[in-house]
C-alpha cells in the first residue's frame, strides 16, 4: 500500500442512495454446516440494511450486534424482543456496501446463518450486477469527524507513526503519515492487544486500508491492502474472491484434532471456501494447490478478505465517515467496538 493519501471521487460513486431493481435469491451451505436460503429484496430510501427472520425485522446497527469468539468468529445480529438471531452477517454486508447498495431487506427463508460460498462474496456481487441498482431520491448519509470530541484519541501524524513502529508496523507497510496531520486513533484498553483503528479526515473519496499480520507462517508475513470506496471495478478484480482463513477444525469440547474431511463437513468449511491453516509452524496452507482450492491473489488473500470484513463492520455505522479508515489487525469484535466508541463519544456525527 502506498501512503494512504486521498484521491478524487471515482465516476462510480453516487451521492444518491440506491437499492436493488429486483429481488435476489441465493442458497448454499453456511459456515455452521446448515443449508441456507436467503432473499435480498429492494427497500425504500432511508431503510438501510434490515434482516428479516421469523417475521421480525432486525436492522443493522450497533444496538442489535452480537459477537462470538468460539467456535465461530463471526458477527451475529439479534432481535432483542424475539431473540431471533442471524449468524455470519459480515460477508453479505461487505458485498452490499462495496457494490453501493444502501437499502435492502435480507429475508432468512431457511436457516439462521448466511451461505458460505466457494468463491467468497462473488455470488453476491454477480447477482447484484445481474439485477442492477435503482437510484433513489435521498442522499447517502455521511459522518464527519469531530476532532474536538476526540480527547486523548486525537494524535499527530508523528505520534501515530511512533505508535505504529512500536506495534511492529514497519514503514515497508506503506502506512505512514505526515508529522503534522491530525488523526483519530482508537486502541484496545489492553496494551498487549495490538489492534488499532485510525481515522484520517478527508473531503475526497475515502479509502479503507487493512493491515493483516498474524503469527502463522503460511501467511508469509504482514499484508496490507487499500481500497477506494465506490471503486467496484477494483473490488471485483482484486477482492471479491478472497476467502477467510480458518484453522484446521477441532473438536471444541476435547480440543483434539479430528479427521479433516469429517471436520470440514461438520463446520461448513471446504477447501474452496476457506484457507485452511494447520499448525502455526506449518509454512503451507492445507488447501490442495491450483484450481478452485489453491491460494489466490499471490498469497495475499488475508488482507483482501479482511477488507471485506471491515466493510461489513462499517455497515453498522449510520453513514460512511468522511475519513480514510486504516485498520491495524482488528477483528470483528475490536472493529465494531472501536466504531461504536467513535459514535458514543461524538467523534463521528451526521453531516
Amino acid at each position: 500500500m502506498a501512503t494512504p493519501e486521498s484521491s478524487k471521487s471515482p465516476a462510480t460513486r453516487s451521492a444518491r442512495q440506491a437499492t436493488l431493481k429486483a429481488p435476489i435469491r441465493l442458497e448454499g451451505r453456511s459456515a455452521q454446516g446448515s443449508h441456507s436460503i436467503i432473499d435480498i429484496k429492494p427497500a425504500g430510501p432511508g431503510t438501510g440494511i434490515v434482516f428479516v427472520k421469523g417475521g421480525h425485522r432486525i436492522p443493522v446497527n450497533f444496538f442489535n450486534v452480537r459477537l462470538k469468539s468460539r467456535p465461530y468468529r463471526t458477527i451475529i445480529l439479534r432481535d432483542r424482543e424475539s431473540g431471533e438471531k442471524v449468524y455470519t452477517a459480515e460477508h453479505i454486508l461487505g458485498a452490499l456496501k462495496a457494490m453501493g447498495v444502501h437499502n435492502a431487506e435480507i429475508h432468512m427463508v431457511k436457516g439462521s446463518a448466511l451461505p458460505c460460498f466457494s468463491d467468497a462474496v462473488s455470488p453476491y456481487v454477480r447477482e447484484i450486477e445481474h439485477v442492477g441498482l435503482k437510484e433513489q431520491d435521498a442522499r447517502v448519509p455521511r459522518l464527519r469527524v469531530n476532532l474536538q470530541a476526540a480527547g486523548d484519541m486525537l494524535m499527530t501524524g508523528r505520534e501515530v507513526n511512533e505508535r505504529l513502529s512500536k506495534a511492529g508496523v514497519s514503514a515497508a507497510s506503506g502506512i505512514k503519515f505526515a508529522d503534522d496531520e491530525q488523526l483519530v486513533v482508537v486502541t484496545h484498553p489492553n496494551p498487549k492487544i495490538g489492534d488499532m483503528m485510525i481515522l484520517r479526515p478527508t473531503e475526497d473519496t475515502p479509502k479503507v486500508t487493512y493491515y493483516f499480520d498474524y503469527p502463522h507462517k503460511a501467511f508469509g508475513g504482514p499484508q496490507t491492502y487499500t481500497w477506494t470506496i465506490g471503486d467496484t471495478k477494483t473490488f471485483k478484480e482484486d477482492i471479491m474472491h478472497a476467502r477467510a482463513p480458518g484453522f484446521y477444525p477441532r473438536n471444541w469440547v476435547g480440543q483434539k484434532l479430528m479427521d479433516i474431511t469429517g471436520a470440514l463437513r461438520m463446520h461448513g468449511m471446504t477447501y474452496e471456501n476457506t484457507l485452511i491453516l494447520g499448525h502455526p509452524s506449518n509454512p503451507n496452507y492445507l488447501n490442495p494447490p491450483g484450481g478452485a482450492t489453491g491460494v489466490r491473489y499471490g498469497g495475499q488473500e488475508g488482507a483482501r478478505h479482511k477488507t471485506i470484513d471491515l466493510l461489513g463492520e462499517m455497515s453498522f455505522l449510520p453513514g460512511h465517515p468522511k475519513a480514510d479508515v486504516i485498520s491495524i489487525r482488528t477483528g470483528h469484535k475490536t472493529s465494531t467496538q472501536f466504531m461504536s466508541k467513535l459514535l458514543r463519544k461524538g467523534v463521528l456525527i451526521p453531516e
